[in-house]
């Protein structure tokens, strides 16, 4: 550990910190979804430092509070749009109505003065948070001294059905900001980055890879000074929150209440740059700012600018495990870092259902066991190999969702016995969210003769029978007509042809042609 930094760090005692103000839009509630979007114009520099949401009934519940700059409007069911702020999990909501329950999740959005701030407060497990319907969206529903509230609306978890006009239920809180710098920038004693990404006195550099994917910590200073990186897994502070200053107005960003020196420090002639593990196995916080013995600044010490890296997780979903059921799969927040949204027949959805019978589709879910032509075409949209899977048998292999890319989201039914036969069924489905491909893919369905119906449509009435499929490979086959369901029905061992496992239904003008393979 480098004693002379400690020191240094320990001695700026100086702090601030603003008082904690808070503003009720309503508790009268009449009505819930997931989770609502809002606006928050400032009257005069502010933090956003907290929420606590309104719910209708007890639930323990995961939440996730997202922002973007200016007004919600028009973006509510763009994710791309909107940065995750935090999550959390295990949020204990006592029994009463209405409930109003603090979120842990530090927001710490700053908000100039005639701004306006968009925010989304959610449970991303299917509890109801509070609001109430009426006003007008963007206009005026609560307000107080510094922060107005607008009207908004309210939101199927991630970023699926539009409920307007809803206010949200709660409480914000918040403290003033000066105009005065909140964060610490790079100077030339010190400077910290991680894949060259910078802050401003007003926005900390942060950057948000998904777990394993690699990023890079840039590091440099004037040679010759002792130097050491301070890393803390608890939230940076901003000078309205109490951010240490120096006597010549740095700030010291990192959270000193519990940190640790990441090198021990060195005195250096050259100086290295130092590095973290390329990437991070499981979704973590890490925020980092360098300081630097500096005999040149007043201080004695130059410190770099704050960093925050949030690895995203991009792990498994929970999925399907007994008969007949099904479980939804957001595509725009946990476990998946992306790809946001998949296009399918036209229309990108943030959100799948993943069904235990061999389909994965976009609404509401079908858990029928028994494929037909008809629902296949009134059905929600959909893609797979449906038919009587029960991943609930003794012995049964299980479906998983994985994200294998940044853009690529695979369900697998691996193994899953069929309904009172001990016969494996595996294939995979496999979407694009980049170029759009679908894939029903590793197609293995044993010795299974029971009706089965595999292929794609468009559901939702709109859909119409052109007739069934003779999949075949080598040949992409032009789709059958504008809304034409793709599909075969029968034994499922006579999908295809001998040799061929593999089926690519490809977008063209918002149907699908297809090759097999």
């Amino acid at each position: 550990m480098n004693l002379r930094l400690l020191s240094l760090a320990t001695a700026f005692v100086a702090s601030f910190a603003s008082a904690q103000l808070s503003l009720t839009t309503t508790l009268v509630g009449g009505n819930g979804q997931n989770g609502a979007m809002f606006d928050i114009t400032a009257l005069s520099p502010v933090v956003i430092t907290s929420f606590d949401s309104s719910f209708f009934a007890a639930a323990t519940t995961g939440m996730a509070v997202y922002t973007k700059t200016g007004s919600h409007a028009t973006f509510e069911t763009n994710a791309a749009a909107w940065t995750l702020v935090g999550t959390t999990t295990g949020v204990v909501v006592p029994a009463g109505s209405p409930t109003t329950v603090a979120i842990p999740i530090p927001v710490n959005v700053n908000i100039a003065g005639g701004a306006t701030q968009a925010f989304y407060v959610t449970s991303t497990t299917g509890a109801t948070v509070a609001y109430t319907n009426g006003g007008v969206v963007g206009t005026t529903y609560a307000a107080d001294s510094f922060i107005q509230f607008k009207t908004g609306v309210g939101k199927q978890y991630p970023f699926g059905a539009t409920f307007t006009p809803r206010n949200w239920n709660g409480i914000i809180r918040y403290a003033q900001a000066s105009s005065t710098p909140e964060y610490q920038v790079n100077q030339s004693g010190s400077t910290l980055d991680v894949n060259g990404v910078q802050g401003n006195t007003f926005v900390a550099a942060s950057v948000s890879p998904c777990v394993n994917e690699t990023f890079t910590v840039n590091s440099g200073s004037t040679s010759g000074l002792a130097w050491d990186v301070l890393l803390s897994s608890i939230a940076l502070v901003p000078a309205s929150q109490g951010a240490l200053a120096t006597t010549s107005g740095q700030l010291v960003n990192i959270n000193l209440a519990a940190f640790n020196f990441f090198l021990g420090g060195a005195f250096t002639n050259t100086y290295a740059p130092f590095s973290l593990p390329s990437s991070f196995p499981v979704p973590v916080d890490i925020y980092l700012q360098q300081a630097n013995i500096d005999v040149s600044n007043p201080d004695f010490i130059s410190l770099s600018q704050p960093n925050a890296i949030h690895v995203i997780g991009s792990g498994t979903a929970p999925m399907p495990t007994t008969d007949d059921s099904f479980t939804t799969v957001n595509l725009a927040g946990p476990p998946f870092c992306g790809p946001g949204a998949i296009p399918f027949f036209g229309t990108n959805f943030t959100q799948m259902q993943v069904v235990s019978n061999g389909r994965v589709m976009f609404g509401t879910a079908s858990t029928s066991f028994t494929p037909s032509t008809a629902a296949g075409i009134t059905d929600s949209p959909w893609v797979g190999a449906w038919g009587d899977l029960n991943p609930g048998t003794v012995g049964s292999g299980q479906i998983t969702a994985t994200q294998p890319a940044a853009n690529i989201v695979r369900v697998d039914y691996n193994g899953v016995f069929l309904f009172g036969n001990a016969t494996p069924f595996t294939f995979g489905l496999q979407f694009d969210g980049g170029t759009g491909v679908v894939s029903l893919d590793n197609y293995n369905p044993g010795i299974a003769a029971t009706n089965f119906m595999l292929g794609i449509s468009r559901g939702a009435g709109l859909a119409t029978d052109q007739g069934q499929a003779v999949y075949s490979t080598g040949v992409l086959t032009p789709a059958p007509a504008l809304n034409g369901m793709i599909y075969k029905l029968g034994a499922a061992n006579a999908m295809f042809p001998v040799g061929m496992t593999r089926i690519d239904f490809v977008p063209n003008a918002g149907v699908y042609d297809w090759i097999g393979s």
